[in-house]
């Protein structure tokens, strides 16, 4: 696991960990929907497959509603 030192989380990390090995990804990041995006990094997905960030898009122009939430997995090769 790899945690952003400015967050304070109650994700559930048997879950996260649980998804990421079930996906067989090299990483997965937990995601948090919100209303208003524009103060955060944004996700773009497909499915479930990240597919575009976009960092603190102006009001109104982000290209979802889910942000980057601090909390990753990632395979040791990485």
């Amino acid at each position: 696991f790899c945690f952003n030192g400015d967050i304070i989380s109650s994700l559930d990390l048997r879950d996260l960990l649980s998804f990421h090995r079930r996906h067989g990804g090299i990483g997965t990041l937990s995601l948090w929907q919100v209303p208003d995006p524009s103060a955060f990094g944004v996700v773009g997905l497909d499915r479930d497959r990240i597919i575009d960030f976009q960092e603190k898009p102006a009001p109104g122009t982000a290209i979802s509603d889910l942000i980057n939430a601090g909390v990753y997995v990632f395979q040791p090769e990485l």
